[in-house]
């Protein structure tokens, strides 16, 4: 792991810089999705709803998977592979807030990659010096407006 600031880039985890998504790869090969500490610092309100689409359904690389709703907004956020959707994390649709109090333990969807080998090449992978830079500039750009 990696600081910066109070933020925190995690060498295991691969990261879809588009909208400061990570993804996590399971001993069984599938992915659980997150969003990352910046992303969530960037959520200034409470979370009224996370409402991800639902169990079996196909996704494409980049295409919205999740909405997060908030008081006077709503966040997409999008997948960081192709797959399908095999489980939601209930206990963080019950309990938004866990999205903002521990953002690399609250997973919210597991995805069965379709095509993993070629999606990863599209993501920074946390231990990849762009990965760092990479990081640096979110936490400036979103953060330290």
């Amino acid at each position: 792991m990696v600081k910066v600031d109070n933020f925190e880039l995690k060498e295991d985890l691969y990261y879809w810089t588009k909208t400061s998504t990570w993804g996590k790869i399971e001993p069984d090969g599938n992915m659980k999705i997150g969003i990352t500490d910046v992303g969530v610092a960037t959520i200034r309100t409470g979370i009224l709803e996370i409402r991800p689409k639902q169990v079996g359904t196909m996704v494409k690389q980049g295409e919205q998977i999740v909405i997060i709703r908030l008081p006077k907004a709503i966040n997409p956020i999008e997948s960081p592979i192709s797959g399908t959707i095999l489980k939601i994390n209930s206990e963080v649709q019950q309990k938004p807030q866990l999205i903002k109090d521990k953002p690399y333990e609250s997973w919210i969807i597991l995805i069965k990659p379709a095509n993993l080998e070629g999606d990863l090449k599209n993501l920074l992978k946390g231990d990849d010096p762009k990965a760092l830079d990479w990081y640096i500039k979110e936490v400036n750009m979103k953060i330290k407006k």
